[in-house]
C-alpha cells in the first residue's frame, strides 16, 4: 500500500490542507508546535478509527485534535492498494459508533463497501491497530532491557513469535502461571510456600506435643518465677509512683512561684490603673514626663539664680577672662557636637556605603581574574577538538576507499576463480585429445607396419588429434590473485577502525573539558555583567563619600581640633569616632566645672549673671525671658498631664510628686512582668492565674525529697531490669497456654498430614507441567528464531558498514551484539550502536511478519527515529532505509534540520511543514 495525498479538511491546527507524499521514501520537517505529530495522528486515525486517550492519559485523540475552527473533524487520503486506487473520506463525530466512512474506487469511480466492524488499515493490510503499531509504527528508538527505553509491545511479540509462532499467545504467561502457583506451593529456596508452611506447621504441632507432655514438670517452676517477678514489678512501681509524687511536688512549687509572680504583676497593673495610667504607655509616657520635669526643674533654677544675682547676692563675681574662657569652651563643645553629628548622620553612613561596594567591586574583580585564569586553555582545547574532529572524518573517508576496494578485491577474486575452473576444464579436454590421437597413430603404425592400408588412416587420423591438441593447448593465464592486496586492504579498513575508536574515545576524553570551559564563560559573562550593574553603584557610593569628606574637611577647617586624619578605612573612621568622643567629653567636663565654680546650672544662666555685671540696663529683660522660660517649661509639662487625663496636677511640685509615684509603680510593673516571662520561659507553663490557682486546689500536698532521696531512689530504680514487663508478660503467656490436651493436639497432626500429602502431589504435577511446556517452547524456538537472527544480522551488518554483522537473541531478550568473536549485550555498547540494533530488529520483524503472500506492502511511519543518531550513522541509516522503500512506502517525521539535510542528500523527498 502506498499513500498518495493526505486532505485534511478540518483537523486540529489544519484547515483545507492538501500534502502529496512519494511513494518512495519522504521525510517531514518541521519545528516544534508546526503539525507533525498532527499529521501521523491523522493517518492512524483515518486508518484504525479512534486510538483511545493519548500518551499522558488526559484527552482522546479524537478530543485532542477536534479543529480550532470549531467545524466537524473531518479528511480523507488517497492510497493505493491491491493494484487499485482508493478515495477513503472520513467524517468524525462525537464518539466512534457516530464517525461516517466512505471508500471510492478510483479505478471504477464506484463506491467500495466496508465489511462491518472492520477499519480500513484491518481490510487493506489485513493487520489490526495492535498489529500495525508493532509492525509498520516505530517510534522513538528502545532497547530490548529492563532499563530505560524498553519496547514492551516488540519484546512480547518477539517472545510470542518465538515460543508459540502466535504474536497473540504468550507461552510464557502459561509458564508463568505455573511457576507462581508451584512458588505459592513452594519458593525455589525452600524457605516458603503454602507445602512448606504446611510441613512447618506440622512440625510446630508436634513440638507444641513433645511441650505439652512436659507441661506438668515446668508449670511449677514457672510460677514461681511469675510470683518474684510480680514482688519485683511492685517494688519498682512503688519506687515510680514517689518520684513521681515528688515531680508533681516540684511542678506545684513551680506553678505557685509563677502564679504569685503574676499576681504581683497584676496588683501592679491594678496601681497603674488607680493612676489612670496603662501598662502599655509606661515606655514611651515615663521618659517624656521625665524630661519635661527635668526641663522645668532646670529653668526654676535659672530664675532662682537670676533673682540672687539682681538681688546682688552673686557669690563670686565673673571677670572677663573667666567669661571668655567660659564662652570658649562653650563654643568648642558646640563645634564638636556639631562635628559629632555631620560625622554620625552623613560621614559614617556615605562610608559604610563604599567600603560596601568597593568590598564588593573587589570580590567580583578577583572572581573574573580567577575565571580569566581557568579560561587560559581555552584555545589550545578548542584546537585539540577541531584537530581530532578533522581527524575522525578523514579516517572515515579512508575506511570508505579501503571498503570500496576489498569491493572490488572480493569480485576479482570471483572473476579469477571462475577463470580458472574453466582453465583446468579446458586442460582436461585437451589431454583426451592429445592421448587419443597418440594411441591412434601408434595403432596406425603397427597396422603400416604390417602392411595395413586402414592403419595409414588410423594414423592420419591419430596425428591429426595430436595436432588439434597441440595448437589448442595454451599456457593458462597467469591469474592475478588478489590475496595478498586483499589481506592488506582488510589490515588497513581494521586499523581504521581501531583509529577511529582511538579518536572517539579521545573525543570523550576532551568532551567533559569543553563542558567546563562553556560553563566557566558563561560564569565569566555573568561575573561581568555583575561588574558593569556594579559600577554605577560604585561610582555613586564613591561621589557621595568624596562630597560628606569635603564638608567635613571645611567644617574641620573652622575649628582649632586636632583630630586624625580621615581615610576610607574601617580602623580611621573607628579611631575618629573614638577621638570625638573624648574630646567632647573633656570639653564637657571642663565646662562643667567652670560652671559650678560660679554655683551656675547651664551656660545660659552663667551669660545672663555676666551680662547683668556689665550691663545693668539688659537685666529686667533677661529676667523676663527666664520668668518666660520658667512659664513655657512648666506650662508645657501640665499641659501633657492634661493631655494624659490628670486634671489634678496644676503645679511643679505635684508633677514630681506624680511622676516619682508613677516611676517607682512603672519600674515594679516592669520588674514583676520580666520575672513572669522568665519562669514561663524556664518551666514552659502557659496557663493563666486562674488555671494555676485552680489546678494548685486541685494538687495533692505531697512532701518534697531531698537531693539525696531523690538520687537514692534513682539508684534503686535503675537496678531492675528493663525488660522486667516483658518477662512477665511472657511468662504468663506461657502458663495460660497450656490449654490444648494430648487428643486435640493428634487429632490436628492427623488432619495436617492429609494436607501436607494433597498440596505435595499438586507440586510434583504442575513441576511435570512446567517441563513439559519448556520442552515445547524450546522446540518452537527453533524454528522462528534462526530466521529472526539471520534477517536482524543482515540489516545491522548494512547500518554499521559491516562492523556488527550478527545479533543474538538469548531466553532473556536481552539484545547481544556480536563483535570479534564474541557476544556483547547492547548495554555495553554505545547507545548510537543500540539504537542501530533496535532498528534492525525491529524491520526484521516488520518484513517477516508482513512478507505473507497476497498481502498489500506496508507503509511504514517513523516517529524522528533518528534523533539519537550522530551524522555517520544517520547518513548510513538513511541509505539501509532508501533501500527498503522498495518494499516499504517510508514516512518519516523530525524537528532536526541536520536530519532533513542528510535525507536529501540520500535520496529522500523533504516536505517542509
Amino acid at each position: 500500500m502506498r499513500i498518495e495525498q493526505l486532505n485534511l479538511i478540518d483537523f486540529g491546527m489544519f484547515h483545507q490542507f492538501e500534502l502529496k507524499l512519494d511513494p518512495s521514501a519522504q521525510l517531514i520537517y518541521g519545528d516544534n508546535e508546526q503539525g507533525k505529530t498532527t499529521l501521523l495522528s491523522f493517518m492512524l486515525l483515518m486508518l484504525y478509527g479512534d486510538q483511545g486517550r493519548d500518551r499522558k492519559g488526559q484527552l482522546t485523540i479524537r478530543s485532542k485534535y477536534q479543529p480550532w475552527s470549531g467545524r466537524e473533524m473531518a479528511g480523507s487520503l488517497i492510497l493505493t492498494a491491491k493494484n487499485h486506487r482508493y478515495q477513503i473520506e472520513k467524517h468524525f463525530g462525537k464518539t466512534f459508533s457516530k464517525d461516517t466512512t466512505e471508500i471510492i474506487d478510483l479505478n471504477t469511480d464506484e463506491a467500495v463497501p466496508l465489511p462491518p466492524k472492520m477499519e480500513v488499515g484491518e481490510w487493506l493490510l489485513d493487520l489490526n491497530l495492535a498489529g500495525f503499531l508493532k509492525t509498520g509504527f516505530i517510534g522513538q528508538p528502545g532497547i530490548f532491557n529492563n532499563g530505560q527505553g524498553q519496547d514492551d509491545l516488540t519484546e512480547k511479540l518477539v517472545k510470542n513469535l518465538t515460543q508459540s509462532g502466535d504474536e497473540t499467545v504468550s507461552a510464557n504467561e502459561v509458564l508463568a502461571r505455573l511457576a507462581a502457583a508451584s512458588t505459592d506451593l513452594r519458593s525455589k529456596s525452600g524457605n516458603k510456600g503454602q507445602l512448606v508452611a504446611a510441613k512447618d506447621q506440622l512440625e510446630q504441632l508436634q513440638l507444641a506435643r513433645q511441650a505439652t507432655v512436659a507441661r506438668q514438670t515446668a508449670q511449677t517452676e514457672q510460677v514461681a518465677q511469675l510470683q518474684e517477678l510480680s514482688q519485683q514489678r511492685q517494688q519498682r512501681d512503688q519506687l515510680q509512683t514517689k518520684l513521681q509524687q515528688d515531680q508533681q511536688a516540684q511542678q506545684s512549687q513551680q506553678r505557685q512561684q509563677l502564679l504569685q509572680a503574676i499576681q504581683a504583676n497584676e496588683q501592679q497593673i491594678q496601681a497603674l490603673h488607680a493612676l489612670s495610667f496603662q501598662p502599655e504607655q509606661v515606655p514611651t509616657i515615663l521618659p517624656k514626663l521625665q524630661q519635661l520635669v527635668q526641663d522645668a526643674v532646670a529653668a526654676n533654677q535659672a530664675a532662682a539664680v537670676l533673682t540672687k544675682v539682681n538681688g546682688q547676692n552673686l557669690s563670686l563675681p565673673i571677670s572677663e577672662a573667666d567669661y571668655a574662657a567660659t564662652a570658649k569652651l562653650q563654643q568648642q563643645t558646640e563645634k564638636i557636637q556639631q562635628l559629632q553629628n555631620f560625622f554620625q548622620q552623613e560621614l559614617d553612613p556615605a562610608a559604610a556605603q563604599a567600603l560596601q561596594q568597593q568590598a564588593a567591586w573587589r570580590e567580583l574583580t578577583q572572581q573574573q581574574k580567577q575565571l580569566t585564569e581557568q579560561l587560559a586553555p581555552a584555545d589550545q582545547l578548542r584546537a585539540q577538538a577541531e584537530q581530532l574532529t578533522t581527524a575522525q572524518q578523514q579516517n572515515l573517508q579512508q575506511q570508505q576507499i579501503h571498503q570500496d576496494r576489498l569491493d572490488r578485491s572480493q569480485q576479482h577474486t570471483a572473476a579469477n576463480s571462475r577463470t580458472a575452473q574453466q582453465a583446468h576444464k579446458n586442460n582436461q579436454q585437451q589431454k583426451l585429445l592429445l592421448g587419443g590421437g597418440l594411441l591412434l597413430l601408434g595403432i596406425g603404425l603397427i597396422l603400416v607396419i604390417v602392411k595395413i592400408v586402414f592403419g595409414y588412416v588410423l594414423a592420419g587420423g591419430g596425428l591429426l588429434l595430436a595436432v588439434i591438441s597441440l595448437l589448442r593447448r595454451s599456457t593458462p593465464n597467469s591469474l592475478v590473485s588478489d590475496a595478498d592486496d586483499f589481506s592488506e586492504q582488510k589490515a588497513a579498513l581494521q586499523e581504521l577502525q581501531a583509529q577511529a575508536l582511538v579518536l572517539q574515545q579521545q573525543a570523550a576524553d576532551l568532551a567533559p573539558q569543553l563542558n567546563q570551559l562553556k560553563v566557566t564563560e558563561q560564569q565569566l559573562q555573568q561575573v561581568v555583567h555583575q561588574i558593569q550593574a556594579a559600577q554605577p553603584r560604585l561610582a555613586t557610593a564613591w561621589d557621595r563619600w568624596n562630597t560628606n569628606l569635603e564638608q567635613w574637611q571645611t567644617q574641620l577647617a573652622n575649628t582649632d581640633l586636632q583630630l586624625p586624619e580621615l581615610t576610607l578605612a574601617t580602623a580611621a573612621l573607628t579611631e575618629l569616632k573614638n577621638q570625638l568622643s573624648l574630646q567632647l567629653a573633656n570639653c564637657q567636663q571642663q565646662l562643667i566645672q567652670q560652671l559650678h565654680a560660679k554655683q551656675v546650672a547651664d551656660f545660659t544662666t552663667y551669660q545672663v549673671n555676666y551680662q547683668l555685671q556689665q550691663k545693668d540696663q539688659v537685666q529686667q529683660q533677661q529676667w523676663h525671658d527666664l520668668q518666660k522660660r520658667q512659664q513655657t517649661t512648666q506650662a508645657a509639662l501640665l499641659a501633657y498631664y492634661q493631655q494624659l487625663g490628670h486634671t489634678e496636677v496644676t503645679n511643679l511640685t505635684q508633677a514630681q510628686q506624680e511622676l516619682a509615684t508613677l516611676t517607682r509603680v512603672g519600674q515594679l510593673y516592669q520588674t514583676t512582668q520580666a520575672t513572669v516571662a522568665s519562669q514561663r520561659q524556664v518551666t514552659g507553663i502557659k496557663a493563666s492565674s486562674a488555671e494555676l490557682a485552680a489546678s494548685l486546689q486541685q494538687a495533692t500536698t505531697a512532701a518534697r525529697l531531698t537531693t539525696e532521696q531523690r538520687h537514692q531512689l534513682q539508684t534503686q530504680l535503675k537496678q531492675f531490669p528493663t525488660d522486667l514487663d516483658d518477662q512477665w508478660y511472657q511468662l504468663q503467656h506461657q502458663l495460660q497456654g497450656f490449654g490444648r490436651s494430648v487428643d486435640e493436639i493428634d487429632h490436628d497432626i492427623h488432619d495436617l498430614i492429609e494436607t501436607v500429602n494433597l498440596l505435595q502431589t499438586r507440586y510434583q504435577s504442575l513441576t511435570l507441567a512446567q517441563t513439559t511446556l519448556q520442552q515445547v517452547i524450546d522446540e518452537r524456538r527453533k524454528y522462528f528464531a534462526p530466521s529472526l537472527k539471520e534477517k536482524a544480522g543482515q540489516y545491522l551488518a548494512t547500518l554499521t558498514n559491516q562492523r556488527y554483522q550478527e545479533l543474538l537473541i538469548p531466553k532473556s531478550f536481552a539484545l547481544e551484539v556480536r563483535d570479534q568473536g564474541s557476544y556483547h549485550e547492547a548495554d555495553y555498547l554505545s547507545s548510537g550502536t543500540a539504537d542501530q540494533a533496535y532498528l534492525a530488529l525491529r524491520l526484521a520483524i516488520t518484513n517477516l511478519l508482513t512478507n505473507k503472500a497476497g498481502q498489500s506492502s506496508l507503509p511504514l511511519l517513523l516517529d524522528d527515529i533518528l534523533r539519537e543518531y550522530d551524522d555517520t550513522r544517520a547518513a548510513n541509516a538513511f541509505r539501509f532505509l532508501k533501500s527498503q522503500s522498495q518494499q516499504h512506502q517510508l514516512i518519516m517525521f523530525t524537528c532536526h534540520q541536520n536530519l532533513a539535510d542528510l535525507a536529501a542528500k540520500n535520496g529522500f523527498v523533504v516536505r517542509t511543514l
